[in-house]
């Protein structure tokens, strides 16, 4: 089973087409790269992984959990398995990367500070 799958995913906002027929499958350790130009959808992509952004259409999975259509409730258990951090979006201008990226599983997960760091030194190979 893919980690995140996307089958015939669409995304409007109003009459702009922001992701059309989307089919990709991504799976557990691998690395993925979104690249183009601004405004080709990439971010939006990105938003709808853990519903930030609603799927208009199509089918989008992510560890098990249906993510298009899920109320805000069934998306809960969904949040707190997946993060994100964009770069210049609402981060704190005076901590680090690494400050950033675990401020969230600290303060709403609960999980130990040192630890979590620790981890992600070594994931990251710093």
């Amino acid at each position: 089973m893919a980690l995140v799958e996307f089958e015939h995913v669409e995304k409007y906002y109003g009459d702009y087409h922001a992701l059309r027929d989307i089919n990709l499958r991504f799976e557990k350790g691998q690395v993925v790269v979104l690249l183009g130009p601004s405004g080709s959808g990439k971010s939006t992509l990105i938003r709808t992984i853990n519903g930030l952004e609603a799927v208009d259409k199509g089918s989008l999975l992510v560890n098990g959990h249906q993510v298009a259509g899920a109320s805000q409730k069934d998306l809960v258990p969904l949040r707190k398995e997946v993060g994100m951090v964009f770069q210049h979006f609402n981060l704190y201008p005076h901590k680090t990367v690494l400050e950033n990226v675990t401020l969230a599983p600290i303060k709403v997960l609960g999980i130990d500070k040192k630890k979590l760091k620790k981890q992600l030194k070594n994931i990251w190979n710093l």
